[in-house]
């Protein structure tokens, strides 16, 4: 039996601090304890461990933050080039929508004019013009197309603020149709002319643009053919007024004794 005591001495029992140094060596064997939860790693630090163990703690959660970082630059990165691939060349694209017809219109008149005031004894405006319809993809069928002209009142400051119709109102002055049945218009062919005319009542108001309103003029176009495609075209319709000059006001004033007549001739 081996003697742990010798003169009053136990040399079998450590000491409090032989203890604390000896945890401390067991700490240092094993510092980080690691289970595995799913398929991350999940690290325990024990607090009481050595504090030069936190700067390698510290390396390593920054260098996981950095694979991180660029894992999720790489997956930006590939999904960019996945839009990259379908915007390309061999993707499909929108094919812009092409109208049946393409109209366009030629006035062969002189620009519009009212003469004298704006009475009944005024002769207004003779308009005439010619249409042109120019088939886009080969022959067309169109079932109709009309022509409007339109005079566009504006109000700058309506009676209710905020009626859309009292600020605003188009009426049709003139209407035409240009075939009462379904019309085909050829490719081979090309650009065909349906002339139109009319005489504009000279009573109407010239075209105007003030602080309070305005009133415009236009040519409002609408084909429509045999499978619902409907085409628009507008053309603006200035009118201006003229005023004829009257007889002029002649005065003749005599100084007598003197020969001397003085002749004033006013303008009307």
């Amino acid at each position: 039996m081996p003697i742990n005591r010798i003169l009053g001495i136990d040399f079998g029992r450590r000491s409090q601090q032989q203890d604390i140094t000896q945890a401390q060596r067991n700490r240092l064997d094993d510092p980080l304890k690691r289970r595995q939860s799913g398929t991350h790693i999940v690290t325990e630090i024990d607090p009481a461990s050595m504090e030069h163990v936190r700067p390698s703690i510290a390396a390593i959660t920054h260098i996981k933050g950095s694979s991180k970082s660029r894992d999720r630059r790489k997956e930006s990165k590939d999904r960019s080039g996945s839009r990259d691939v379908r915007s390309g060349p061999g993707s499909p694209r929108a094919v812009p929508f092409q109208k049946p017809v393409k109209l366009a219109m030629v006035v062969e008149s002189p620009p519009a004019m009212f003469f004298n005031v704006a009475t009944a004894s005024s002769s207004g405006y003779l308009l005439s013009g010619r249409l042109q319809v120019t088939p886009q993809s080969g022959d067309v069928v169109m079932d109709s197309i009309t022509m409007y002209l339109e005079a566009t009142t504006s109000t700058k400051k309506p009676v209710e603020n905020r009626c859309r119709e009292c600020a605003t109102q188009v009426s049709d002055l003139y209407e035409w149709n240009f075939f009462q049945k379904p019309k085909t218009f050829k490719s081979l062919n090309g650009t065909q002319d349906l002339p139109f005319s009319h005489l504009i009542p000279g009573h109407l108001p010239a075209t105007t643009h003030g602080q309070i309103g305005s009133i415009d003029y236009s040519l409002h176009v609408r084909a429509r053919s045999s499978d619902g495609q409907e085409t628009e075209f507008r053309r603006d319709l200035p009118i201006g007024r003229a005023l004829m000059p009257g007889n002029d006001k002649n005065s003749v004033r005599v100084f007598p004794p003197t020969n001397l007549n003085l002749h004033v001739t006013l303008p009307s």
